[in-house]
């Protein structure tokens, strides 16, 4: 028996924040019972960090 049984899916996203612009972002998702990885993208110059996590949700 699961420690969470209602979740089938979670995602987050992976962010190393090298400056205030220059970020290295990625994501993880594990959805029944199988754990994926975006592909690390790495020095991502972002003008505006605000609503990152709030983008990533609504893709």
């Amino acid at each position: 028996m699961s420690i969470f049984p209602n979740f089938k899916v979670v995602a987050t996203t992976l962010r190393n924040a090298k400056t205030a612009t220059l970020n290295d972002w990625g994501a993880v998702l594990y959805a029944h019972g199988k754990f994926y990885e975006a592909p690390l993208r790495e020095n991502l110059e972002i003008y505006d960090r605000v609503g990152g996590g709030d983008s990533f949700a609504s893709g």
